[in-house]
């Protein structure tokens, strides 16, 4: 893990940049100490001063918060929950409450009734599966 704070022209002030470096097992893709020629960077950009975190801190707040927006993301293309079709708030608040418990319940659903490989499926891959399954028939 490196860090330097660069001032770059076009910004008002400068940033902190934080590079990862991890090691890979060339043949799983997961993490592994033995493979020096197979490896995954990440690079950070942020304002987060040097002495409010530790990059390690960095990188964790931001690794945690990429996985809340695969999450948004999932809810914008298989529920749309980025339009807002009402013409009030109120309207609008309660549309997606129920575009959110519509995503929850589907979560509940590829958790209990599909096999392993159909749960990492994202929500609009889901859809079109389990369409596809209600007509089949398993004897």
């Amino acid at each position: 893990m490196a860090e330097l704070t660069v001032p770059l022209p076009s910004w008002n002030k400068a940033r902190r940049f934080i590079v990862i470096c991890q090691k890979k097992d060339p043949k799983t893709g997961q993490l592994y100490i033995d493979h020096p020629e197979c490896y995954q960077y990440q690079a950070i950009v942020t304002n987060i001063e040097t002495n409010d975190m530790s990059p390690e801190e960095v990188w964790r707040f931001y690794n945690k918060r990429g996985t809340c927006e695969l999450w948004i993301n999932e809810l914008k293309d298989g529920f749309a929950v980025d339009e807002a079709s009402q013409h009030n708030f109120v309207k609008n608040e309660a549309y997606m409450l129920v575009k959110a418990i519509s995503y929850n319940l589907m979560l509940w659903f590829k958790e209990a009734t599909m096999p392993e490989r159909g749960q990492k499926l994202p929500g609009k891959n889901h859809q079109a599966q389990s369409a596809l399954c209600t007509g089949q028939h398993r004897g």
